[in-house]
């Protein structure tokens, strides 16, 4: 699902990375800047349309720590996953991870119609085979438990009231809320 932007709201993309996509690198203005749905809340992904190509903008817009998310390993990691066909091109990154840009790609969304098909789970299939083939570039390792940790101690941070809820609680009983003891 795209949304167009209108030409008031361009300023979503600072001047300095505007100048970074082909086709508005000499200042000119995309023909067109479309919000593409998705980004968790987290990162705002634009289809950027310019004389010399299509584009995706993916910027972070969520500021603060978020727990298992590491900027630069997601650029890294997009790129090994574009190396190996299963993800669009990287054509440029923030030198802090904090946008990336990339090769449009059209293509379907994963719906649950599509991956009932025979054809949308062997295509999937044959996507994930790839995708786990890769090799991790080189960083931290994953930790579940601390990104579990990290994200139900921001709950408790952002709705104290979620702490006597006895689903979070339930889910997550070794983590205690910032102001009482462990459990």
């Amino acid at each position: 699902m795209v949304e167009d932007i209108p030409a008031s709201d361009r300023w979503v993309i600072p001047a300095s990375v505007l100048r970074r996509i082909p086709g508005c690198s000499g200042g000119e203005a995309p023909l067109r800047v479309q919000l593409l749905h998705g980004g968790r809340n987290a990162n705002r992904n634009l289809r950027i349309d310019t004389r010399a190509s299509r584009f995706v903008l993916r910027q972070r817009i969520r500021e603060g720590p978020r727990p298992g998310a590491d900027p630069l390993r997601e650029v890294a990691c997009h790129r090994a996953a574009a190396a190996a066909g299963v993800a669009p091109a990287v054509l440029d990154a923030a030198p802090d991870g904090s946008w990336i840009l990339m090769e449009y790609v059209e293509g379907g969304v994963w719906t649950p119609p599509r991956l009932q098909t025979p054809e949308g789970l062997r295509t999937l299939g044959a996507c994930l085979r790839r995708l786990h083939a890769i090799t991790p570039p080189k960083g931290g390792a994953f930790d579940p438990v601390s990104i579990a940790t990290g994200q139900a101690q921001a709950i408790f941070e952002r709705d104290p009231a979620a702490a006597r809820c006895s689903r979070v609680r339930g889910s997550s009983r070794w983590i205690a809320p910032p102001s009482r003891s462990r459990r």
